[in-house]
């Protein structure tokens, strides 16, 4: 029965994209039409039932309050990925069963690659929440969101073996 790899198998977490793009926060223009929907319909709703009471924040104040709240989550969609080198059939059942507590579903597949989406409604699931695997040349290659990769990565190291050096008698 094959053991999924060493700890030292499973690569650091890494950014591929330039250094310029993590700062623009946004990956595409789609998902900031999305987050700028998404923000609308929250504070807007919230702004007609709160109208006219006393002490009753301002559109504006509860526009930034909802636009700054809601960043955390642009965040947690930047792009990471890492690699698991000599990768088997027990370090991809890992993986998968990670996506599928997380509630991803298998979208498609191109040749090496299989791509998961959330099992979300299109209007709430963005495009940069995509996750993909690949294997290539028996090291498995998972790139995505930086905190669901990385959520996969640290299950994936918790469920592997350290390698401890032998102790070697005098």
């Amino acid at each position: 029965m094959p053991s999924l790899p060493s700890q030292e198998a499973v690569s650091a977490l890494t950014y591929p994209q330039p250094f310029w793009r993590y700062l623009l926060l946004f990956q595409s223009w789609s998902q900031l039409g999305s987050w700028l929907i998404i923000v609308l319909a929250i504070t807007l709703p919230l702004h007609a039932f709160l109208m006219g009471q006393e002490g009753a924040p301002p559109l504006a104040g509860l526009l930034c309050g909802t636009a700054l709240g809601s960043l955390v989550s642009v965040c947690m969609v930047l792009p990471a990925r890492f690699s698991v080198a000599h990768a088997n059939a027990a370090s991809r059942r890992s993986l998968l069963a990670t996506l599928a507590r997380l509630g991803y579903v298998k979208d498609q597949r191109t040749g090496a690659s299989v791509v998961y989406l959330q099992k979300l409604p299109r209007i709430l699931r963005w495009n940069e929440g995509t996750v993909t695997i690949a294997q290539l040349h028996g090291t498995i290659v998972v790139s995505g969101p930086r905190f669901i990769v990385g959520w996969m990565r640290k299950d994936l190291l918790k469920a592997a073996p350290t390698c401890v050096p032998e102790n070697v008698s005098n």
